[in-house]
C-alpha cells in the first residue's frame, strides 16, 4: 500500500470516530427529552450543534448551512422539524441578517427537468410527522447574500410558523463533503 493511501484511509477512520463521539457527546440526556413540550413554550429555547431547538410542539434539528464560494449571492440552508402535537403548523418565512431574503424552495423532477420554485405557502408539518429540508428537495434558500458563507462560521436566522410563532436559531456553516451522500444542490 502506499502512503497517501494510508494516510486518506487513516483521515477517514478519525472522522468517522469523531463523528459517532459528537453523536454520543450531543444526544440529549433522559433528563432533557422527559420535559414535557410546555416548558419550552416559553420564548425561544436555543441550543448548540448537534442539538434541537424547541418551539411549542415543534422540534428542529439538523441545522446547517452549505459554504459558498466567494461572490455566491445565494445560499442553502437545511435542517429537520418534527411536529410532535395533534395539529398541523406550517414553516411560512424567514428573515436573516445574512441575506436580503430567506425563501423557501423546492426541488423536483418534472420529466426530464430539476426545477426549483419557490414554496410561497410554506411548508406544512403534519401532526407527528417529520420534514426534512435537504439539498436536492425542500430547502431554504438566502437569497441575495451579504458576504460568502464560510466553513466553520455561523449565523442567526428567524424562522416563522404559522401557528407557534417565531423562532430564532443558529446555522453552523458546513463544507460540501457535510452533504455527501444527499442529492448536490446548486445554483
Amino acid at each position: 500500500m502506499n502512503m497517501k493511501f494510508l494516510i486518506a484511509a487513516f483521515a477517514v477512520i478519525l472522522a468517522i470516530g469523531s463523528v459517532a463521539v459528537r453523536v454520543v457527546l450531543d444526544t440529549p440526556s433522559a433528563f432533557a427529552e422527559s420535559q414535557s413540550v410546555e416548558n419550552h413554550d416559553q420564548e425561544h429555547q436555543h441550543a448548540t450543534d448537534g442539538a434541537m431547538f424547541m418551539l411549542g410542539d415543534l422540534v428542529i434539528e439538523n441545522v446547517a448551512a452549505r459554504e459558498t464560494v466567494p461572490g455566491a449571492k445565494v445560499g442553502g440552508g437545511y435542517l429537520t422539524i418534527t411536529n410532535k402535537g395533534s395539529t398541523s403548523d406550517t414553516l411560512i418565512s424567514g428573515e436573516t441578517d445574512i441575506a436580503n431574503e430567506l425563501q423557501i424552495h423546492e426541488m423536483k423532477m418534472e420529466g426530464d427537468v430539476m426545477k426549483m420554485r419557490q414554496l410561497e405557502q410554506g411548508i406544512v408539518i403534519e401532526p407527528g410527522a417529520t420534514v426534512t429540508l435537504k439539498p436536492g428537495g425542500m430547502h431554504i434558500m438566502f437569497m441575495s447574500l451579504q458576504s460568502p458563507l464560510v466553513k466553520d462560521t455561523r449565523f442567526k436566522a428567524t424562522l416563522n410558523f404559522a401557528k407557534s410563532g417565531a423562532i430564532d436559531i443558529d446555522f453552523p456553516v458546513m463544507d460540501a463533503q457535510h452533504f455527501m451522500g444527499q442529492r448536490n444542490h446548486t445554483h
